[in-house]
């Protein structure tokens, strides 16, 4: 499963893995037309490389809304789904909104919390009966946190840290949060869950296409040429 993989680097992603015939795929997104093209997209790439065996489907997924997360999860119980990788894609940079209808600073609760109620379920339902590996996609920017961005010391404070921060702290702090959930996940869980934090690099992506604040979006505009497609890196 993929989270985001309607468009970008999930996407790409599942592209590669429908060329190599290894695996059915499942997007999950909260968007069913992007998902539906998605999924033609992907039926076509296996056919082209004569891949006739992987199955593909979408799993509707809003990682904004925590009842919708616990919705998707009582599906994958109900269905008795099993997941032999996932990979935590999905992410906002910079959104318009200022809050989500849980309370929380939306970069924390989309790119972080969603995922960790996500995943935390899902490796409660089937682990260690069936093992699981998971890729969070973190970034470089993670690095700041502790120097340009403050990190409290003191870990009952980190929720108050998390809610308060703004633009681009929010989001650094957010990809921090992915890089601790893969370190948790490896330390938690045994042989049956190994998990992995990947920095993607500087991808040309929707999310960098759809940042809200004036300011950046400007200077994301002249650094498109500099940023790296999707479809190369992928790979």
């Amino acid at each position: 499963m993929i989270t985001g993989g309607n468009q970008g680097i999930g996407l790409q992603t599942a592209l590669l893995l429908a060329s190599r015939g290894c695996y059915d795929i499942t997007i999950a997104c909260r968007n069913q037309r992007r998902a539906e093209t998605a999924l033609k997209q992907l039926k076509e790439r296996a056919e082209q490389s004569n891949n006739f065996k992987s199955k593909f489907s979408w799993l509707s997924l809003d990682l904004s809304s925590l009842r919708n997360v616990e919705i998707l999860m009582e599906r994958i119980k109900k269905e008795k789904i099993i997941f032999d990788i996932i990979i935590l894609n999905a992410g906002v940079l910079l959104p318009k909104e200022k809050s989500t209808n849980d309370g929380f600073e939306p970069t924390f609760q989309v790119n972080f919390l969603g995922h960790f109620l996500l995943i935390d379920g899902i490796v409660k339902h089937q682990c260690p009966n069936h093992s699981l590996r998971v890729i969070t996609l973190t970034s470089v920017i993670q690095r700041l946190v502790g120097n340009i961005f403050p990190l409290e010391k003191n870990v009952e404070k980190w929720p108050e840290m998390f809610q308060n921060a703004k633009r681009w702290k929010a989001y650094a702090l957010s990809k921090f949060a992915t890089a601790m959930l893969a370190h948790h996940l490896n330390n938690f869980y045994g042989d049956s869950v190994k998990a992995f934090a990947v920095h993607p690099g500087a991808v040309r992506t929707q999310m960098s296409d759809n940042v809200c604040h004036k300011g950046t979006r400007k200077m994301l505009f002249f650094l498109r040429r500099l940023l790296i497609e999707p479809v190369s890196k992928q790979k």
